[in-house]
Order: structure tokens, then sequence, then C-alpha cells
């Protein structure tokens, strides 16, 4: 199944994100998390009441978040 993708100029407000593509020329703010999604904002990422789990964020000033998951795989020899 091939992820949603969503590109704004300005800011996108939401309540989660699920396997998503999201580009913003501003901010991004989600009300719960952020799951398995890339998300790239020039402003802000606000997720302060959910967490990010997985997939790959970045934003241009700064991520603010109450959770973040991580996998972290081991390289085995």
């Amino acid at each position: 199944m091939d992820k949603a993708y969503i590109k704004a100029e300005g800011n996108i407000e939401t309540n989660y994100i699920n396997q998503a593509k999201i580009e913003t020329g501003n901010n991004l703010v989600v009300k719960k998390s952020i799951l398995h999604s890339d998300c790239v904002a020039e402003g802000d990422i606000i997720c302060q009441n959910g967490s990010i789990i997985g997939g790959s964020n970045s934003a241009g000033r700064q991520i603010e978040v109450k959770n973040v998951a991580i996998l972290l795989l081991q390289r085995q020899n």
C-alpha cells in the first residue's frame, strides 16, 4: 500500500498521522500521534500531547513531542 502524501505552503493541523508523507512550508501541529510517517516541516513539528513512533521527522526549527519511540537495530557479526 502506498503512503498518503500531503503538501502545504502554510501550517498543517490534524489529530494524527499514520503511514503518510507530509511536507509543510511552516508548522506541523498534531494533537495525538505521528505513526510510521515521513514528515518535513520548514518551521516546527509540534506533537506535545502524543507520541512519534517510527518513520522520520525533520523540522527547520524544533520538534516538540511528549514521547518518542525508536527501534534500534543491533548489528550482528
